[in-house]
């Protein structure tokens, strides 16, 4: 709860006194997964190491038993880790587990989820219209009915999705009603982020700033370089430009440091994204042949591996 608020060190003050305990009592499965808890909040500090291997131990004691909607949410906060670190294999692993569970139990609002994540594995990978195809399967998701996580996770995909397709009215549709559940549900970190993206679109400076503030309030340096860098391609600004990609270098996502590489161009970024980009495509390729053809064929991808290094902030 904390960590969607944005109290991303009072959450982990909170979750290692409840981790102490249970080790005490000897709960198992509550130490497991008091420590995966602990993990999501080090991933959304973009401390990705760390997050993972307190994920895996999770996942590992969960495998034996434990209440399955854990079970299914600590699966894709794996594969989430996972994605960001390239691991695609990995992550659909992660997902496929969930999967099973959610449908063993008959977890419809968890399946949503599931399918969901599947959508942002897609997306990261340059595979659009898989991404449409799923998010419209599992429209669901967005439904007020659903758990608001899941709301949120699928609106902000949208937002994303039709960010991508460089169709910008609807994306600020989107950012506007993801922003407004945020904020209703007291999800900080999303709602500044969203209210910055809205800010970006309609070229309002002080409210950018205003996101700005809240997220670096909050901690999650991946919607700070993801924010960054919408500001910087929309609006061209190349000091913007520097600073979202110094924080890609920090945020812990492989598939987002590449994007952000390849909007800065120029030889030196397409020297570091090379090397990124032949790691990812053989990661893609191996989990899934159709998503690496989709992956290879990737403005991002294209570029990194081409012998030309055209400059610019104007790609998205």
């Amino acid at each position: 709860g904390l960590a969607v608020q944005g109290r991303i060190a009072e959450g982990e003050k909170m979750l290692r006194k409840a981790v102490e305990t249970a080790s005490a009592q000897g709960r198992e499965d509550a130490v497991a997964i008091g420590r995966g808890l602990l993990g999501e909040l080090h991933l959304t500090a973009g401390r990705l190491d760390m997050g993972s291997r307190l994920l895996d131990e999770e996942a590992e004691v969960l495998r034996r038993g434990g209440a399955p909607e854990r079970r299914v949410s600590g699966n894709l906060a794996l594969a989430q880790a996972r994605l960001r670190a390239g691991k695609v294999g990995s992550a659909l692993t992660a997902v496929r587990r969930a999967r099973r569970v959610a449908r063993e139990f008959r977890l419809p609002q968890l399946e949503c989820h599931v399918g969901t994540i599947l959508a942002a594995i897609h997306l990261d990978c340059s595979d659009a219209e898989g991404a449409a195809r799923l998010l419209r399967k599992w429209r669901v998701a967005g439904e007020p009915e659903n758990e608001v996580q899941i709301q949120l996770l699928w609106w902000s995909l949208r937002v994303r999705k039709r960010l991508e397709q460089g169709d910008h009215p609807a994306a600020l549709s989107a950012c506007h009603q993801v922003a407004a559940l945020a904020e209703r549900t007291g999800r900080e970190p999303i709602r500044a982020f969203h209210t910055g993206l809205e800010a970006v679109l309609t070229a309002q400076g002080d409210a950018l700033e205003d996101a700005m503030e809240a997220l670096a309030e909050c901690g999650d340096r991946r919607l700070i370089a993801r924010l960054l860098l919408a500001g910087a391609r929309i609006g061209g600004d190349a000091e913007v430009l520097a600073a979202a990609l110094e924080e890609a270098r920090e945020c812990g996502d492989d598939f987002f440091l590449l994007r952000a590489l390849h909007a800065a161009g120029g030889a030196r970024a397409q020297t570091q994204a090379h090397e990124l980009a032949e790691r990812l495509l053989r990661e893609v390729e191996l989990a899934d042949p159709e998503l690496g053809r989709r992956f290879r064929a990737g403005a991002a991808v294209r570029w990194a591996l081409s012998d030309s290094s055209p400059s610019g902030v104007s790609r998205w």
